[in-house]
């Protein structure tokens, strides 16, 4: 896992054989550490559909989505830390549609760019306690 986010901190320009290709980690147990941090996602996919977030840390700081398509719908998140802090979201897709919150934390509260699809609880149900959004990404009234 450690040399999959390795691959995407490369400097855009030097040889990045992963730079626009696809992985698939559908239905992988994450229960450690894994790094995204400075990660740049701008071509091509990463898919954690059903993955399981169990332990661990896992960092996008600082990563940059601007284009390609990365995915977490139907992944859980039932321990450990997933964090975004500094991200940006300038284009591409980022999609939590169907994902499960019931542990662990997430935060996305220093970012840059629109919410992610399918973060948002639907209107009338509360954002989980685990997920902690910028302010300006909340219902009103929440």
């Amino acid at each position: 896992m450690r040399r999959i986010g390795d691959h995407y901190r490369i400097p855009e320009g030097d040889h990045r054989s992963w730079q626009g290709c696809n992985l698939d980690l559908t239905g992988v147990t994450i229960d450690g550490n894994m790094d995204f941090t400075d990660a740049v996602f701008s071509g091509g996919s990463v898919d954690f559909t059903g993955a399981r977030f169990s332990g661990g840390r896992v960092e996008f700081g600082s990563a940059v989505f601007s284009g390609g398509i990365v995915e977490f719908g139907t992944a859980r998140f039932d321990g450990g830390i997933v964090g975004f802090s500094d991200a940006t979201f300038s284009g591409g897709s980022l999609g939590f549609t169907g994902a499960v919150f019931s542990g662990g934390s997430m935060t996305f509260e220093v970012t840059a760019g629109p919410a992610p699809v399918g973060l948002l609880a639907p209107v009338g149900t509360p954002v989980p306690s685990e997920v902690r959004l910028r302010t300006d990404w909340l219902p009103p009234g929440s």
